[in-house]
């Protein structure tokens, strides 16, 4: 009897809606009778009664069994570690919800006679050695079982089991319940165990000094995918704050700034050094100051300018006889000049600091040049 329907089997099919006795075939003491599977339906339970007549014409009364066809696979799911990604220690202890107990976890399901046992096997990608249960020994691929509460599946494995830098391939497979155990396409994640810090590079920033109140930097990892974290002027853990690349700042005051970044890997290592940079913001124009020059007036028509910056490291522009922006060049001291006309002469020199402060009032000096000789005093007498 077909259990969904209640029709029964009336020799060649299940069309007949009152039960049908089959003579099946008997060598004492055992009887056989056809029933094709292609005959049955998955999912489907039926029941078989079966009956003796003897010689003298008596029946006995039908025992029966119910059965189900079951020719579904299980599936299977592998819930940690995720596909493509990389752990730490802390990581992999979290994974499957219990902290600091390093396994692995997912769910196992059937439509039919139902989950009977999860296997799984985990495959060290850098040698192909299988774990057996304790080590990653076997060179053949391992199955083993794991804990199986329906519809969740777990198996121990410790972090001190894994290596540093290294993938791995799971492969979790279910089987049903079914006489013939249906076993599912294995469920399949590669992960790959990271404990080693990213190392983090700023790879520019602003010039050091600096005239300017704003700041970008661009910074980078050695490991591709990580997060960063930024944090300007503090030693504070708290003040490290997400960031990305370019990281801008502005209205910054005038003095000495420190900015910090660190990257945090996809496993969730971060960098116990972060790379810094120290920059000083410097708006304080220099004060320029002659320190010697010709005397006035002067009867040489050379003359040489001595000069100085109150600002260490600066540089200077010169210009002579003119009141023109255009006409300051790049100087330094002692500044000679020679073949000066007859007249009055005006030097001015600017000092331009290391932050790129230019001194907006320039050191100034006005001499006049003369040649002509007295003419001797006449006398009468």
């Amino acid at each position: 009897e077909r259990l969904s329907d209640n029709l029964f089997w009336d020799g060649a099919a299940f069309t007949s809606a009152t039960e049908v006795f089959n003579t099946a075939t008997f060598t004492d003491p055992d009887w056989t009778y056809p029933l094709d599977a292609a005959a049955l339906t998955d999912g489907i339970s039926y029941t078989v009664h079966a009956r003796a007549t003897d010689d003298a014409g008596n029946v006995e009364t039908s025992p029966t069994a119910t059965f189900t066809v079951d020719t579904s696979a299980p599936t299977t799911t592998i819930t940690f570690p995720v596909d493509s990604t990389s752990y730490n220690v802390d990581g992999w202890n979290d994974g499957c919800g219990t902290a600091a107990v390093g396994d692995i976890c997912g769910t196992a399901t059937d439509s039919g006679s139902g989950v009977n046992i999860v296997q799984v096997s985990i495959e060290r990608l850098s040698d192909n050695l299988f774990w057996d249960g304790a080590a990653f020994t076997s060179a053949a691929e391992v199955f083993d079982t794991a804990t199986f509460t329906d519809p969740d599946w777990t198996y121990p494995l410790d972090a001190a089991a894994l290596t540093d830098g290294v993938s791995y391939t799971l492969r979790a497979q279910a089987k049903d319940k079914a006489v013939n155990a249906n076993v599912g396409i294995p469920a399949t994640a590669t992960f790959t165990f990271d404990t080693t810090d990213p190392d983090t590079t700023i790879d520019s920033g602003p010039p050091d000094p600096s005239n300017s109140t704003s700041a970008t930097f661009t910074f980078s990892s050695n490991e591709g995918g990580s997060t960063f974290e930024c944090r300007l002027d503090s030693i504070l853990e708290v003040d490290f704050a997400t960031c990305s690349s370019p990281k801008p700042y502005s209205a910054l005051t005038e003095g000495s700034h420190t900015f910090d970044v660190r990257a945090t890997d996809p496993a969730g290592n971060t960098d116990s050094t972060p790379a810094s940079q120290t920059w000083t913001v410097d708006l304080t124009e220099p004060v320029t100051t002659i320190t010697s020059g010709p005397p006035d007036p002067s009867a040489s028509t050379s003359a040489t300018f001595e000069f100085s910056s109150n600002e260490g490291g600066s540089t200077f522009e010169c210009r002579l006889d003119s009141i023109l922006e255009v006409d300051f060049a790049s100087c330094s001291s002692p500044k000679p000049y020679s073949a000066l006309t007859e007249g009055s002469h005006t030097f001015d020199v600017r000092a331009t600091d290391p932050a790129g402060n230019t001194d907006s009032t320039p050191a100034s000096q006005t001499w006049t040049v003369d040649t002509v000789a007295s003419a001797e005093p006449a006398f009468t007498g």
